[in-house]
């Protein structure tokens, strides 16, 4: 039931971009951080039944490449036109695009490394593409990480010193406890381990993290930078995973996880296509509902016109792949 837990979370990150914040929570931070644990839960699945050694690695790339890019570039074409073809800025500055832009945005990677390279990029067309570069980093390292357990454990233990230094503002708190890797690695290798049913491991891992929390609270950082962002979304992506992950799926599961992409990556531009127009603009309910419905809308209508093609071009390519072996 993951389709289900998916589309929930880009749903979240929709209410949140429409300013929605309960009781002070940063819910699109929390709901991002579920999906970190869920990736590190569904990949770790992946890799264990189809790939299995450090080997496959290269086949684990390519299906994770034809997996993400093509609604990327999808939005990315939609929300160029709509920016620099219909001149529809609102809210933001109007931008060039220099190379380095291109560059970073087409390559998605590089948005993930802006902390070691600040020049880099100046423009992220698609905002929210940040995280997605995040989970691209973290493929990166998932031959290694998911099969040797050694290493599984060095690459843990420095995130998780990484991450407890960035919510106490020792190294900088947005960038390591969030937003570029190793802190917000922690997120994915605990989904590794609850798919992994290392239940020890997983008690050891969450420790450091629940010892930090108490003593954030006792130094008076429970809620500076994104520290109570970032706990709502552990606790609740735990709680989510342990009780879906029993639940088969079904028809209504697979087509709100088919919605979930494009819903997460369209969002923004429709919101700021929105607030153009001045819909709703008196009415911050109706303005939220009205986002949300056209992003689960046009997030399907992408799924079926460019992802649905896609995964039946992957699927072929298993079978050829089977057949060199």
């Amino acid at each position: 039931m993951f389709g289900v837990l998916r589309l929930a979370l880009a749903s979240i990150v929709v209410i949140f971009h429409a300013d929605y914040k309960p009781l002070g929570v940063r819910i699109g931070v929390s709901a991002v951080v579920v999906f970190f644990m869920l990736s590190g839960y569904v990949i770790s699945g992946l890799y264990a039944t189809r790939f299995i050694s450090f080997a496959n690695a290269r086949h684990f790339y390519i299906e994770r490449f034809i997996r993400i890019a093509p609604q990327y570039y999808f939005y990315l074409l939609l929300t160029l036109v709509m920016l620099y073809g219909f001149n529809i800025w609102n809210g933001l500055p109007a931008r060039e695009l220099s190379t380095a832009d291109v560059i970073s945005n087409l390559m998605l990677i590089p948005m993930g490394l802006l902390i070691y390279f600040p020049g880099l990029l100046k423009f992220a067309v698609i905002g929210q593409a940040s995280s997605l570069a995040l989970e691209l980093l973290f493929y990166l390292l998932v031959p290694v990480v998911f099969v040797f357990p050694i290493a599984c454990v060095a690459v843990y233990c420095l995130s998780a010193v990484v991450f407890c230094l960035a919510t106490h503002g020792e190294v900088s708190m947005v960038a390591y406890s969030y937003n570029y890797l190793p802190g917000p690695l922690v997120f994915f290798i605990i989904g590794h381990l609850i798919y992994r049913k290392y239940w020890g491991a997983l008690a050891l891992a969450l420790l450091p993290l629940m010892a930090n929390q108490f003593h954030l609270i006792y130094v008076g950082q429970e809620a500076a930078g994104f520290n109570r962002d970032l706990y709502v979304g552990l606790y609740g992506g735990l709680i989510a995973i342990f009780l879906l992950k029993e639940f088969s799926s079904n028809s209504v599961d697979y087509w709100m996880g088919a919605a979930s992409y494009g819903c997460f990556l369209g969002h923004y531009s429709i919101l700021i296509a929105l607030r153009h127009y001045g819909i709703f603009e008196n009415s911050k309910f109706a303005f939220a509902c009205l986002l949300l419905a056209t992003s689960i809308f046009v997030g399907l209508l992408s799924f079926l016109i460019v992802e649905k093609p896609t995964l039946n071009f992957r699927r072929k390519w298993r079978i050829a792949e089977k057949e060199k072996i």
